[in-house]
Formats: C-alpha cells, sequence, structure tokens
C-alpha cells in the first residue's frame, strides 16, 4: 500500500474524530440548558399549585377535610366488603334486620340494592323466618320474590280481612285493614276486591273508638298508608275514608260538650231551687209540715165538738 495514502486516511480520521467532539460538545451543552429550564419551570409550576392547596386546606374546616379524606377509603372498603358477601349470608342479615332493614341497606348505594333488595335468597331467608307461606320457583328472579313476600306478609288477598269483618269487633278489623294498605301497590286489587276494601274500611273507622289510643293509631296508620300512592284510590274514596274518621270525633266531641252543658245545668238548678230566706244549715221549720198541720187542724175540732 501506498504510504502517502495511509499518511491522508491517518488525517482524515483524526480530523473526524475533533469534528465528532467539537459536535458533542455543543450537542451536550444545550441538552443540559434545555433540561435545565424544563426542571425549573416545572419547580415553579409545583411550587404555585403547593401554595394553591395549602390555601384552600386552611380555609376549610378540619372535620371536613377529615371527613373527606376518610369518607371515600371507608366507602371504597365498605362497598368492597359487601361484594364479598355470598348470597346465603345476605339471607342471614336480612333475617336479623328485618324487610325495613333490608330497604335502608339498599337504599346506600346500588351495590348494596343489588346484592340486598335484588337477591331471590334474601326474601325466601325473610320468608321462612317471619313464617310466611310463600312458594318459589327455580325460575323466580328477585324483584319477583319481593312481590311474592310482600303480598303473602301484608295479606294483600283479603282472606283475613274478610273473615275478621264478620265477628263484628272494630279494633281487630281496623288494625287488619291498616296493615293491608301498607303492602298494597298499584295492581294487586281487582275493582271488586278494592271496593269490598273500601266498605270494611269505612265500616271499622265509622266503628272505632275515639277514646282508645290503640284504635286511633290505627285509624290513622289506616289514613296514612291510603295517602301515601295516588295511584292505589280514587279522591272519592280517599274522602270517604277521610269523612268516616272525623265524624266519630266530631260527634264525640259534640256529646262531651252536651254532657258538659248539661251537668253544669243540673248543678245551677240544684243550687237556686230552695228559697233564699231559707237557712239549708239549720233544721227544718216543723210548722210547714202539712202533716202537722193536718193534725192540729183535728184538734182544733175535738175543742170545738166538747
Amino acid at each position: 500500500m501506498n504510504p502517502s495514502l495511509l499518511t491522508e486516511l491517518g488525517f482524515g480520521t483524526k480530523h473526524f474524530l475533533v469534528l465528532l467532539f467539537v459536535i458533542g460538545f455543543f450537542l451536550f451543552q444545550s441538552l443540559f440548558a434545555w433540561l435545565a429550564a424544563t426542571l425549573g419551570s416545572r419547580r415553579t409550576r409545583s411550587s404555585r399549585e403547593l401554595g394553591v392547596r395549602e390555601q384552600s386546606v386552611a380555609l376549610v374546616p378540619k372535620a371536613d377535610l377529615a371527613r373527606s379524606e376518610s369518607s371515600p377509603a371507608k366507602e371504597q372498603s365498605v362497598n368492597v366488603l359487601v361484594c364479598l358477601l355470598p348470597e346465603d349470608l345476605c339471607g342471614r342479615v336480612a333475617t336479623y334486620c328485618g324487610f325495613q332493614g333490608v330497604g335502608t341497606l339498599s337504599g346506600c348505594c346500588k351495590k348494596t340494592q343489588s346484592q340486598m333488595w335484588d337477591s331471590r335468597e334474601v326474601w325466601m331467608a325473610l320468608a321462612a323466618s317471619a313464617d310466611v307461606a310463600t312458594s318459589y320457583t327455580p325460575r323466580t328472579t328477585g324483584r319477583e320474590a319481593c312481590d311474592v313476600f310482600r303480598r303473602a306478609a301484608f295479606r294483600t288477598d283479603l282472606s283475613r280481612l274478610r273473615s275478621l269483618s264478620t265477628s263484628g269487633r272494630s279494633q281487630p278489623v281496623l288494625e287488619e285493614a291498616a296493615h293491608v294498605a301498607c303492602g298494597l301497590l298499584p295492581g294487586d286489587l281487582s275493582l271488586s276486591d278494592l271496593t269490598d276494601f273500601i266498605q270494611i274500611g269505612l265500616r271499622s273507622l265509622g266503628a272505632h273508638d275515639p277514646e282508645s289510643s290503640a284504635a286511633n293509631k290505627a285509624a290513622e296508620r289506616l289514613l296514612r298508608a291510603s295517602r301515601r300512592c295516588m295511584e292505589l284510590f280514587t279522591e272519592e274514596q280517599l274522602e270517604h275514608l277521610e269523612y268516616a274518621y272525623k265524624s266519630v270525633h266530631q260527634l264525640h266531641a259534640l256529646m262531651l260538650s252536651s254532657m258538659k252543658d248539661s251537668y253544669e245545668g243540673l248543678l245551677e238548678q240544684s243550687m237556686w231551687t230552695d228559697p233564699p230566706d231559707r237557712d239549708l244549715t239549720g233544721p227544718p221549720d216543723m210548722a210547714d209540715d202539712p202533716e202537722l198541720k193536718a193534725l192540729l187542724e183535728l184538734y182544733d175540732d175535738d175543742d170545738d165538738c166538747s
């Protein structure tokens, strides 16, 4: 190989390495400058956000801050716990809290609603614990099981109400009518059954004792349950029920008022029947006795004859 060619190749390699070193130096310098500017802007932004957060935290009370920090964690832990409960355990919980407790738990969130209210096992367990005669099929859903339990627990078939109405005792009939009304929903009763329920309710309301606290409580419960659903009864039926309740109490108040007035009149009459000049505390005057007057007249007649 030619030595001059080797010299030229060596010289070109040295110049190439020097050129690469210079280019790398300037590249690293510009890279360091860009990193420094980027990190500085991020630090400035984070310090500003930290200052705003500290100001907002200072304005919020400590109790609200602790509640807002702890509530998501607690809610998440409760949801995770409930989601892990099997159906038989949910049924056991339902037997201890009752159907009202099941409704309260189901209103907490959608997960508890799907686990409690929409669970077939929950309503089967409630029916077994309350000794309610129900029948379920393997294809029965949770909502269908809930309707079956409701109709059986509140006796919406009116069988017990009709049997009690023949006994003639108004108090048990009124309590049963209030219990049935609490569980009724639109579509549970036919038109004939609804007419029978209104008639039995009117008779029981018109015959209840207004002085009995239990009867008044049952009557008010019946009226509240009837008014809770506007699609269940008509306005005319509700007016008839309320009129039957109010008429009994108005008649009772009128009788009490008339008895009070008559009693006060008797007291006044007994105080003012005797003459005012007579001493009621002293002994009666014997000269005013008619028998004594007749005896004296006979004695005077005997003296004249002699």
